[in-house]
């Protein structure tokens, strides 16, 4: 017979009581402990003197289950208790597959989150007051401050249900953990398994430091950009010229290439004089107004590889690196300063001139041309948002300065060569 049971159940009373008895009769690591002393598939075999008589091994299997650890600087989310019970599931099955899975929740305590909380509460607006107030003593501020919000996440995992430990758990700024990270990498440094590369990052100009993509999704917001045409003359033609559009014109002194997409059809526009190169398909938006004559197309194939005189020359006779010791050293004016195409660059022709500028430093398409180039990347700007002393006409300007005129370094780059045609908004 069976105790009777009251229909009138309240959920919420029946998990606490759950709860309780998982944390009264130490489960979770009951469970644990259990599967160190036999090992094998206990979903098939059962436990205990059964399980040994069916042929279960008492020697550990273990089962290794890495976890990133979340921040400490604010209350759980919707998106951490969805990632928290998948990650729960798996170590429960496979502890029902008979396997040892220890697992320690973790902190993480490094990044911009405890920064940026740390920063506003003591109205740090700039990276040169954390050098002015002391690079220790704004780490002890943020280190004070990183578990802040630790005990109501303990609560919120333990009511989850999840079984992980946190009584014994570890923080990311513990340093017997950054000496076991520096182990693994001087491990994989051994054998031979570290490179050295470029990657293209988001970054926080005001913090100089990389962001991660969470944090770029956080700080999203629409901005209006200047809309620029330039005017790049063949090498050898002079009199036949490119027509290039980008939005951003404050990357233009770090131009390198010009992309063409490889199923656009391309027109030869004739005014004055100059003939110009543009997608057929934008001839009537680019030139409306101007009196011009088409007077042919040409395919993209046929552009690939043309040389072009650079809009800036900034970078024609600086040495590339990766060149600099070798028998005869190349510079970027080179390499660079020609007509290419992509697959991981978007040239559309439905706006703009169907011909897209690139640099080797701003963006994952510019990153991967630089790559299959084999052309070392060249950053005009630095991690601040400033031009770097090469780019003398604006060496110090922010790229995109904030206050009333976000435009204002755009205007500037368009006023320091002539070859660019009026801006569009």
């Amino acid at each position: 017979m069976f105790d009777p049971v009251d229909p009138k159940q309240s959920f919420p009373a029946l998990e606490r009581g759950i709860l309780t008895y998982w944390k009264e009769e130490d489960i979770f690591k009951r469970s644990i402990k259990q599967r160190k002393q036999l090992s094998g598939d206990l979903l098939e075999h059962g436990h205990g003197e059964r399980a040994k008589g069916q042929g279960l091994k008492s020697q550990s299997l273990s089962y290794s289950f890495y976890d990133g650890p979340p921040f400490a600087t604010g209350l759980p989310h919707y998106g951490h208790l969805l990632a928290g019970t998948i990650k729960d599931v798996i170590p429960r099955y496979q502890t029902m597959r008979g396997h040892a899975v220890e697992r320690r929740f973790g902190w993480d305590c490094h990044g911009l989150p405890i920064e940026n909380m740390i920063e506003k509460e003591n109205n740090i607006t700039s990276h040169q007051q954390i050098k002015e107030m002391g690079i220790a003593a704004f780490n002890g501020l943020c280190r004070a401050s990183v578990q802040r919000y630790a005990k109501e996440w303990k609560q919120t995992v333990e009511r989850m249900g999840r079984f992980v430990d946190m009584d014994h758990d570890y923080r990311t700024m513990d340093p017997e953990f950054m000496e076991s990270i520096w182990w693994v990498f001087a491990e994989l440094h051994r054998k031979d398994l570290i490179y050295e590369g470029s990657k293209p990052m988001h970054i926080c100009p005001r913090c100089a430091t990389p962001l991660s993509n969470f944090e770029v999704g956080q700080g999203y917001a629409d901005r209006t950009d200047m809309s620029v045409i330039m005017t790049f003359p063949l090498k050898d033609d002079p009199k036949t010229v490119l027509l290039a559009w980008t939005t951003t014109p404050w990357s233009l002194p770090g131009n390198f290439w010009l992309a063409v997409g490889k199923k656009i059809t391309y027109a030869k526009v004739r005014e004055g004089d100059t003939t110009y190169i543009l997608a057929e398909k934008l001839v009537e938006t680019v030139f409306k107004g101007r009196e011009y004559e088409v007077i042919g197309t040409i395919a993209a194939k046929e552009l690939i590889g043309k040389s072009y005189e650079p809009l800036f020359p900034y970078f024609v006779g600086t040495v590339l690196p990766s060149t600099e010791d070798t028998k005869k050293p190349q510079t970027y004016g080179e390499r660079v300063f020609k007509v290419i195409t992509n697959d991981a660059v978007e040239v559309s022709d439905a706006e703009g001139t169907g011909i897209v500028h690139l640099t080797s430093s701003t963006g994952e398409d510019s990153n991967a041309v630089a790559v299959a180039e084999k052309v070392d990347v060249l950053p005009h700007i630095r991690i601040d948002g400033t031009f770097i002393e090469a780019v003398k006409d604006l060496q110090g300007m922010n790229a995109k300065p904030e206050g009333k005129d976000p435009m204002a370094t755009d205007k500037k780059v368009i006023e320091s060569d002539r070859t660019l045609e009026s801006p569009r908004p």
